[in-house]
């Protein structure tokens, strides 16, 4: 449920971001969360590949355990496997409510040295690696930090 709304169908604007990432010419490799896995492959396959998706029968039990729920977890595993990824964006569905989503999502957006926001609305946030390549769009559309907030529950 975003914004409170419930039912049948699509959300308003839900293909927002995917028009933007295209509009935009954003590149991957892509960091996405499980979340969000299925909608990148519906919108930006083939010119784009995802790094996990919602079918939790394509991955294997390791993948998750070693690899996908570490890299959230830990900052060390991040960097370990962004320096062997490279990873141009990161994808999100902001909303992930495992306990360790919100936390990778909030050490991204504080390393504004390496990672700018460009877009977020009611369920999606994109972040570009600060590289020559995404400058342009960086400087056109990056987010001001006062404009996120951590709050405790």
């Amino acid at each position: 449920m975003i914004n409170g709304n419930n039912g049948l169908g699509l959300y308003s604007n839900i293909n927002r971001s995917a028009k933007f990432f295209k509009a935009n010419g954003i590149k991957g490799p892509i960091f996405n969360n499980y979340d969000i896995g299925g909608y990148l492959i519906y919108n930006l396959f083939p010119q784009q590949q995802v790094f996990v998706d919602n079918r939790p029968e394509a991955y294997s039990t390791d993948f998750f355990e070693k690899v996908y729920n570490p890299m959230l977890e830990k900052e060390e595993v991040w960097q370990q496997i962004n320096a062997k990824y490279n990873f141009n964006c990161i994808y999100f569905f902001r909303l992930d409510e495992t306990p360790f989503a919100q936390p990778f999502l909030i050490r991204r957006i504080n390393d504004r040295a390496n990672w700018a926001p460009v877009y977020v609305d009611g369920a999606i946030i994109i972040l570009l690696e600060r590289n020559t390549e995404n400058q342009t769009i960086i400087q056109k559309f990056e987010l001001p930090a006062d404009m996120f907030i951590v709050t405790k529950n």
